[in-house]
């Protein structure tokens, strides 16, 4: 994420929203998505995860652009990540 912030020349200030799709996070509470914001230093972007296993990312990109579409986000970061090894034999 903080290679795509650079490469696009993004302010993580700017940052609206940030949508998480993972289905093996490291906890429950607080999100991947929360941990991400204050990773990145996200202070104002609004933040959830979304657990969908395979169909994540069509469910994450769909709500994105649902998102920006409605006109009331302008940046969403739409994030996907697993570890399966955690899960899977």
């Amino acid at each position: 994420c903080r290679v795509l912030l650079e490469k696009t020349n993004t302010n993580p200030e700017d940052i609206d929203a940030i949508i998480c799709s993972t289905i093996t996070p490291d906890y429950m509470c607080p999100t991947t998505s929360n941990l991400l914001c204050d990773a990145l230093g996200a202070k104002n972007a609004f933040s959830y995860d979304l657990m969908a296993a395979c169909s994540g990312f069509l469910y994450n990109l769909s709500t994105g652009t649902a998102f920006i579409e409605s006109g009331r986000f302008k940046k969403v970061l739409l994030v996907g990540v697993d570890k399966m090894s955690c899960i899977v034999d």
